[in-house]
């Protein structure tokens, strides 16, 4: 379980990271608007690693607690 949470905190930090990084980098007109689509599906895409990573974390508390 430790490992899957390690997963979801570094899924989330790297979100966070690309989510600055674009927003700055389009900010300062540097990104095309279609650039920042590409960016934005890839920060929603971690996001969503991250949650399957807490939804198994979650499971496997449950299971455990059967």
């Amino acid at each position: 379980m430790q490992e899957l949470e390690r997963q979801a905190l570094e899924k989330e930090q790297e979100k966070e990271m690309w989510k600055q990084a674009i927003i700055d980098l389009f900010k300062s007109n540097r990104l095309s608007e279609r650039q920042l689509s590409l960016g934005m599906e890839k920060i929603f895409q971690l996001g969503h690693n991250a949650g399957h990573c807490r939804g198994e974390i979650h499971k496997k508390k449950m299971e455990e607690t059967a």
